[in-house]
C-alpha cells in the first residue's frame, strides 16, 4: 500500500490505533495479560504490529501514528512498536470502551497536532486486500478533508 499522504500532502492526517481491548471474547488464546492485538494470529507479526504498519502507510510516518491503550498495556505496546514515539502513546485514565477512547484520542490530537483528519483503526483486525483498503481510505480522507465530517467504514 503506497503512502496515502504522498497524494494528499496538503491534509494533516493522523492515525489512531485503539489497542486497549482485553480480548475476553477470544479466550483461551487471548488473555487479559496478552489480549489478541498482541498475538501473532495471521502471519509473523502481531495484529498490533500489522495495524501499525498500515497506519504508518496511511500517515507517511510513525510520528503521525498514535496508540490509545490502558496503562497495563503500556510496556507491551512499546516493546512491540519500537518505532512509535513515546509521546504518541495515549494512556487512557480508565478503560471505557470505543467511543470514549476515540473522544480522548481526538482531544489529545487536537491539542498536539491541531486540525487533522483522524483515521481510527482497531488494533485487532486482519486486512487481506491492502490495495482495496488503501483506496477506500484515500476516498474517505478526501471527503473528510472537505469539512467537518465523520465517516465510518465497515
Amino acid at each position: 500500500m503506497e503512502s496515502i499522504t504522498k497524494e494528499m500532502h496538503r491534509v494533516n492526517i493522523v492515525s489512531v490505533i485503539m489497542a486497549g481491548g482485553r480480548g475476553e471474547r477470544f479466550w483461551p488464546a487471548s488473555t487479559i495479560s496478552t489480549p489478541k492485538q498482541f498475538l501473532s494470529l495471521w502471519g509473523d507479526e502481531t495484529l498490533l504490529q500489522q495495524t501499525f504498519k498500515r497506519a504508518t502507510q496511511i500517515t507517511g510516518a510513525p510520528e503521525n501514528v498514535y496508540i490509545v491503550t490502558g496503562s497495563h498495556y503500556r510496556e507491551l505496546t512499546l516493546s512491540q512498536l519500537p518505532d512509535l514515539p513515546i509521546e504518541n502513546l495515549i494512556i487512557e485514565p480508565e478503560g471505557r470502551d470505543t467511543a470514549p477512547a476515540i473522544g480522548y484520542a481526538a482531544t489529545y490530537i487536537k491539542v498536539h497536532k491541531g486540525d487533522a483528519v483522524m483515521v481510527v483503526l482497531p488494533s485487532d483486525h486482519v486486512i487481506l486486500d491492502e490495495e482495496k483498503f488503501s483506496n477506500t481510505l484515500k476516498y474517505a480522507i478526501e471527503l473528510a478533508s472537505k469539512g467537518d465530517y465523520l465517516l465510518t467504514i465497515g
